[in-house]
């Protein structure tokens, strides 16, 4: 059939325009049929990309793309860790394409970390259109750089993600592009997916390099470990068939090893001068809490004659900041993170109440409640209102050695510049040695992203927050004290610094412990 320029979209070439009749013949409506069933043939029969080299080419699929798709095709929740260059973006804007083709009535949303990356992907999107036959075409209502509209009332649109992304719209496709990259992941992550998942057979498909230890690492390692219901794949740089020995030596020779770990290695590392060694958490693992909330986290429920330690991080609770309180088990060795709490927006006063709470729950728990700022209310609430007795308290006297927590004492602790580094180092200990199992992602995240600043300072960087960890740096602080095994009903601090002086890079830091700390 001859296509004139009246048969054209606003009379563009290579675009057909909706109500256009088509009269197909027999071997197209054959060609149709097959491409509806089968994206894979679709893609490589009709689909073209541009090449760097030789410029707009046929389509062909690798095996480990071929792979990808049947994920994204056959499972209703798919995430893919690549590495870079690896035409990920293209193939899945090809099965965005096959998707709005062959589906009636069917919404596709682009999202990405910026508004430019997700019509960069929506351009390719539209040349991969453009380029089709006109009988595969199903004819255009509307053709912009941030959406199409076909005639067969199946829509695409672009945008960047916030938490406004797709909110009251219907969508039947999500594509979620780099996004490890998305800077607030989690509010746009929870915004968006309940809107995808109200229907039966939405999709869902992310795909992203490594980059830090975000949601996409949670996500991933949930799928990877068969927690969540994504299907996954990984695809390194050595599944490309066009890349070697050779090819990875030249890119190393213009970048360090870890940047060619994480960018084609698919390894996911935290921030740099972390306290934590990036060895270690890369082998952290976490659960799924047994019960909780948006506030609440509980990995384990109390256990009778189990001692606990509870600690209190406060914020003033305006939304900023977060206030925390942890459970720690130290019954036993490793020591075990059983409970976390965290809110910005809860009262100090009120914090005393929830800590109360959760102290008896855990056996009347030694509580170490810090006393900055507002924290002072929070531990004298504990103290006067609920009459909370197991409180950790500090003597307030200057020596030139650490005091006992015992005798004439403040309610809580101080924490200075000498208790935080006491802190921070036994902190260290404790996770590198294996002596304190961490359950919770929210800790996992904020231990990768609390590093050491130019003034020698460990604090969470820039945006994000350390409040989880401050409460574990105060436990540490407490496990580092003479009286720690009478306070917490224990006889095992012997042990436990019996294994850390086993490790060499650990050995000198016990000398912050007796370094005349004052409260």
């Amino acid at each position: 059939m001859e296509i004139t320029k009246d048969m054209c979209y606003d009379g563009r070439a290579g675009i057909k325009r909706a109500g256009v009749q088509w009269e197909w013949t027999e071997w197209e409506l054959e060609e149709v049929a097959k491409c509806a069933a089968d994206p894979a043939y679709f893609m490589r029969t009709y689909v073209k990309i541009i090449d760097l080299d030789k410029g707009l080419v046929n389509f062909n699929l690798f095996p480990y793309q071929e792979e990808m798709l049947a994920c994204m095709h056959e499972n209703r929740f798919s995430i893919m860790c690549t590495a870079r260059q690896m035409g990920k973006t293209t193939l899945v804007a090809a099965y965005l394409l096959w998707a709005a083709i062959f589906n009636s009535e069917f919404t596709i949303a682009i999202l990405a970390n910026k508004a430019d990356q997700s019509r960069e992907i929506m351009a390719r999107l539209q040349l991969m259109y453009e380029n089709l036959p006109f009988f595969l075409q199903p004819g255009v209502r509307g053709w912009n750089k941030g959406d199409i509209y076909l005639a067969n009332e199946s829509k695409v649109f672009c945008s960047a993600t916030s938490g406004s992304s797709i909110r009251g719209r219907s969508v039947n496709l999500v594509y979620l592009d780099e996004f490890a990259f998305v800077q607030n992941d989690v509010e746009f992550y929870t915004s968006t997916y309940p809107v995808v998942t109200a229907g039966t057979d939405t999709k869902v498909i992310i795909t992203s390099t490594p980059k830090g230890m975000n949601l996409f690492y949670k996500l991933w390692t949930e799928a990877v470990n068969g927690k969540n219901d994504y299907h996954h794949v990984l695809v390194r740089w050595d599944r490309h068939p066009r890349r070697g020995e050779a090819w990875r030596d030249q890119q190393l020779r213009n970048m360090s090893q870890k940047q060619f770990d994480q960018e084609f290695e698919c390894e996911f590392f935290g921030s740099e001068n972390t306290l934590i060694s990036g060895k270690k958490l890369q082998k952290l693992t976490f659960n799924d809490p047994i019960k909780g909330d948006e506030h609440f986290a509980f990995y384990e429920m109390p256990i009778q004659d189990h001692s606990y330690v509870v600690t209190v991080d406060t914020s003033e609770g305006i939304g900023l900041d977060y206030s925390v309180v942890s459970v720690i088990d130290v019954s036993a060795r490793p020591f075990k993170q059983v409970m976390r709490y965290r809110c910005n927006t809860i009262p100090p006063l009120m914090l005393a109440q929830v800590a109360y709470k959760i102290g008896m729950m855990y056996n009347e728990a030694a509580m170490v409640v810090e006393t900055n700022s507002v924290g002072g209310q929070v531990a004298n609430s504990l103290w006067y209102d609920f009459e909370y007795e197991n409180l950790v308290r500090a003597i307030v006297k200057r020596t030139e050695n650490m005091e006992n927590l015992s005798g004439k004492s403040e309610i809580g602790i101080r924490t200075t510049t000498k208790t935080k580094l006491v802190g921070c180092s036994t902190l260290k200990m404790l996770i590198e040695s294996d002596s304190l199992m961490i359950q919770d992602y929210e800790t996992v995240a904020e231990l990768t992203t609390f590093i050491k600043e130019t003034n020698g300072k460990f604090q969470a960087e820039k945006n994000k927050f350390d409040d989880i960890v401050m409460s574990l740096v105060m436990f540490a602080w407490f496990t580092a004290q003479p009286n720690f095994e009478e306070a917490a009903n224990l006889e095992m601090r012997s042990t436990l610094r019996e294994n850390l002086e086993k490790q060499d890079d650990l050995r000198m830091v016990w000398g912050f412990v007796d370094d005349g700390t004052e409260f």
